[in-house]
């Protein structure tokens, strides 16, 4: 084997490394554009991601050296992306979440979905302090991955999905109440007309 054919085996093999991460990365950014509203692009994550593609191809036209380096670089660069895409989606979800929630009262919430206050909020308060202890790590480790990000995106994933299934109950639980009041308050405004014909009655 020539040197040249040793350096494009290298070469191909640390990159099916690098295809790998980017593999992740690519999930991630498919996911959080499902989970985003507005179907916003993020520059941070697709800068990094462009940075990443440059050094592959610097990678391309090094020696062996300056190949591991750039492929080096490209994997950070990914990390960078990854972790910055999974930074908005774990933000959109807890929203998200929010959200649906907010259009149901705390009774109906009791009644039809205990889970959401006995295990989905504690949870999600506790993924909110370990993606901001995740954020300073970042900061600090430069062998940080994403991976810890990712295990919390998709706990927030699964719940949000739990939330999609149980809203049709909550929406009948939710008119049912409304029935219940208006029934009871129908049958108490009619027994207080009674009471009132009643004493005009006597004291005329």
């Amino acid at each position: 084997m020539t040197n040249q054919e040793s350096h494009e085996v290298s070469f191909y093999r640390r990159l099916s490394e690098v295809k790998q991460l980017y593999e992740k990365v690519k999930y991630a950014v498919i996911l959080s554009e499902n989970f985003d509203p507005d179907r916003e692009f993020y520059v941070a994550s697709s800068n990094q991601m462009r940075s990443a593609l440059d050094h592959i191809f610097k990678a391309m036209e090094g020696d062996e050296i300056s190949m591991a380096y750039e492929l080096k670089e490209a994997e950070e660069h990914l990390d960078r992306a990854g972790y910055d895409t999974y930074e908005i989606l774990a933000s959109n979800l807890c929203l998200n979440i929010s959200y649906k929630m907010a259009g149901y009262s705390a009774s109906v919430i009791s009644h039809v979905f205990p889970e959401y206050y006995k295990e989905i909020k504690p949870a999600i308060s506790h993924i909110k302090i370990v993606t901001g202890r995740l954020r300073t790590d970042k900061k600090e480790n430069i062998d940080f991955t994403f991976d810890k990000y990712a295990q919390c995106a998709d706990e927030l994933v699964r719940f949000d999905e739990w939330i999609d299934v149980m809203i049709p109950a909550m929406e009948e639980f939710r008119k049912y109440e409304k029935r219940k009041n208006w029934k009871y308050w129908t049958l108490t405004i009619l027994i207080a007309l009674i009471f009132l014909l009643i004493g005009k009655f006597i004291i005329n």
